[in-house]
């Protein structure tokens, strides 16, 4: 089955909720604007998981549960450049969504011209 995915703050008092919710349900989950050292966050995150009788699981508060398949943690911070130590590609993706106004520019003219078709013109 598809889910949308579900948005929450780290800093939200229900955050443990939506994370045992996404991690039991399979439900990929978004925790946007993490401001806190971003590493730390990462590290704690992963940390809470282990593989019992097969089975991942996550602490998530006192509570152990059961990581369905489906669930994806996503994070996103707006934090221009978060410090990362070596050891964190190890067990995330990162994916650096920062742009400049001449990057938007090109792509955008480049854009342009794919779609661009030249005027041919017929001698008369």
């Amino acid at each position: 089955m598809l889910y949308s995915i579900q948005v929450a703050r780290a800093d939200s008092k229900q955050f443990n909720g939506y994370l045992e919710n996404a991690a039991t349900m399979g439900r990929p989950l978004l925790v946007e604007d993490i401001d806190e050292p971003f590493d730390w966050t990462i590290s704690r995150l992963a940390e809470q998981v282990s593989v019992k009788r097969g089975d991942w699981r996550m602490k998530v508060g006192d509570k152990e549960v059961k990581v369905s398949d489906g669930f994806r943690l996503y994070l996103t911070t707006r934090l221009s450049r978060p410090l990362l130590t070596i050891e964190t590609p190890s067990y995330i993706d990162v994916v650096d969504f920062t742009f400049t106004d001449d990057a938007v520019t090109d792509q955008l003219l480049s854009c342009v011209f794919q779609h661009d078709k030249p005027v041919r013109r017929f001698p008369s």
